[in-house]
């Protein structure tokens, strides 16, 4: 058996080069070297222009072959590259997963007349207009594909909700009128602006038969053109529609209400997951990976058991923890570690018994982990043990690891000064809530540094050049402006760096006596007198060899321990004196934790 940990093989800001299948085709085996199973590879569709990053998705059926939206390629290169770059990974033994966008599409080829209502986009369960005609970009004909592989023409009734009326020249968000049309029930996607089922562009409407229809033939047809062996499933739990829209009182000062209160998990998403792997991915041997959020822990068997939806979904439970629900970011939660440990430890409790974890610590919609789980005042002189310590207390759990760009180097979180300098909407949003509820702008702005989204979307920190040897053109949002001596070329050359911790993890997790235990042995949370931190211990497991002869794969008997202290205070803890110390945050271990300290011992 092997060590599985995925990569994801892209960023927002990657250069519009055309270059970037050919880059990974060339850097397989130097994946392989470094111990990665899967790789995560960007969206290969033609999308808005040759400059989309793949979510503005045009044409499923054009993975860079056709002359289409000004362009043959598309950001990434073209189809045959494309092509290339997963057989170079299969080749040294990657497995190439593809990320899927159906939620919408953009860059429609033709007008249509339809009846919309137009909504809040703050609460989309809000009508604010009666029911109108517009002309929207609904009509897909791809005529630069000229009907190859699949004749298929998309229409307005295919959608249930668009961003545009080029009637009127205005931007908004428009529910599309019509039988079986509205948003997703309020259970299965976020609460976010009151219902967060509506993205962008020309939202699919999955209730439509041909809309399903349509998707299942492009999947038969992805997966026997391209190879690919996995999917990362955008969003996919906001796909499934629904009329029902209740009433709801007010539960919070600012009038405003938690949609999502009035009823968890409705039938139908079940029927329509079940259907979807039936038709798709379920016919062969695949690895998806599917963000889900919304799925509470008893619903996991079925998402992830043994006749489950996906063979991993991320887990959502602790990422929201220091923040209430629908209440302003500036409001921040009073949580403590014994939460936050339940939170880890029952999921992984649940999952064991269940399937597969999708680990992770940081991804491209939170902020940057250390100012989330640390005091902030803290951070100046301990950032490097913060790192360190969060990085093995999720690197170390059962299951696969995701680590996200900028993790590994131990990146915080910027300061913005005004508004203008984001582009999330959601942060735009809580700032206005801020200056609508009374506070000053100092105080907007600092709700949205502790919680925008845009912390984690920075330009990667290569190098000390220009914008971090990112690009010498200016990018889409400011550089890092607090982690100027947090670059890739730095940390490589400093051993005690966060960089070169996490390349110590990799190697103990996957190129030691330890591989087995770290990746199969079971998990279990380990009880201490001092709440101020978390011990969990995984099992040695004996794996008999493929070959038949009895003999085990693992060549160790003992235990591997992780121990973080989440304080900034020293904490006493007794390793036996028959542990070997593995790895640890600090230059040694001298009896006691010290602030954040983080000790790996085998014993």
């Amino acid at each position: 058996m092997t060590n599985q940990t995925a990569m994801q093989y892209f960023e927002w800001y990657l250069p519009s080069d055309g270059q970037h299948w050919n880059n990974l085709a060339e850097d397989a085996q130097h994946l392989a070297d470094l111990g990665i199973s899967h790789v995560w590879m960007p969206p290969a569709f033609k999308a808005t222009n040759k400059d989309d990053v793949g979510y503005g998705v045009y044409d499923l059926f054009d993975l860079g072959e056709f002359d289409q939206k000004g362009t043959v390629r598309t950001k990434y290169g073209l189809k045959e590259e494309y092509l290339n770059a997963i057989n170079q990974l299969k080749e040294v033994g990657i497995v190439p997963m593809a990320d899927v966008v159906l939620n919408h599409k953009a860059a429609a080829d033709k007008l249509e007349t339809f009846e919309v209502v137009e909504v809040d986009p703050e609460d989309r369960t809000q009508e604010i207009s009666e029911p109108f005609e517009i002309e929207g970009w609904t009509h897909f004909t791809f005529d630069g594909r000229n009907k190859a592989y699949n004749d298929f023409e998309w229409h307005w009734y295919h959608f249930n909700g668009t961003d545009f009326d080029a009637k009127r020249n205005k931007s908004g968000i428009y529910l599309i009128q019509g039988d079986n049309k509205g948003w997703a029930d309020n259970d299965l996607v976020d609460n976010e602006n009151g219902n967060f089922d509506y993205l962008m562009y020309a939202n699919l409407d999955y209730k439509h038969p041909e809309v399903i229809e349509n998707i299942y033939e492009w999947a038969d047809w992805f997966v026997e053109t391209t190879g690919v062996q996995g999917f990362r499933m955008d969003a996919i739990t906001f796909i499934k529609k629904d009329l029902s829209f209740p009433p709801m009182p007010s539960d919070g000062e600012d009038g405003r209400c938690d949609v999502g209160k009035c009823c968890l998990n409705r039938p139908g998403i079940d029927e329509f997951l079940h259907e979807l792997k039936l038709n798709t991915y379920g016919r062969g041997d695949f690895v998806t990976v599917a963000e889900t959020p919304g799925v509470p822990n008893e619903d996991l068997d079925r998402y992830i058991g043994r006749d489950g939806h996906f063979s991993m979904i991320f887990d959502f439970s602790y990422t929201d923890i220091d923040i209430n629900p629908g209440d302003l970011w500036l409001h921040q939660r009073d949580w403590t570690i014994e939460e936050f440990k339940d939170k880890l430890f029952t999921n992984q409790r649940l999952v064991k018994k269940i399937g597969w974890a999708a680990n992770y610590l940081e991804n491209h919609d939170q902020p940057r982990s250390i100012g989330k789980y640390f005091p902030a005042g803290d951070i100046p002189e301990y950032r490097t043990q913060m790192a360190k310590a969060l990085g093995a207390l999720f690197f170390f759990l059962k299951g696969t690891p995701f680590v996200y760009q900028g993790q590994e180097l131990g990146v915080i979180n910027t300061h913005f000064d005004n508004i203008d300098e984001l582009d999330d909407i959601n942060s735009k949003g809580q700032f206005a809530r801020c200056i609508e509820a009374g506070y000053s702008e100092a105080e907007a702005m600092e709700s949205v540094n502790i919680r925008s989204r845009d912390q984690s979307r920075l330009p990667m920190q290569w190098n000390s050049d220009k914008n971090f040897g990112f690009s010498v053109h200016e990018p889409w949002l400011a550089c890092n402006n607090q982690c100027d001596l947090q670059t890739v070329e730095l940390e490589s050359a400093d051993k005690d760096s966060v960089l070169n911790f996490y390349k110590a993890m990799i190697q103990l997790r996957n190129h030691s006596e330890y591989t087995q235990t770290l990746i199969y042995g079971d998990l279990e949370d380990v009880e201490t007198d001092n709440a101020g931190i978390i011990v969990y211990r995984r099992k040695p497991v004996q794996i008999e060899c493929a070959c038949g002869t009895g003999a085990n794969a693992e060549s160790t008997d003992r235990s591997v321990y992780v121990v973080v202290n989440m304080t900034g205070e020293d904490v006493g803890y007794a390793i036996p004196e028959t542990a070997d110390v593995l790895m640890g945050n600090y230059a040694d271990y001298d009896g006691t934790l010290r602030p954040y300290e983080t000790v790996v011992y085998a014993v």
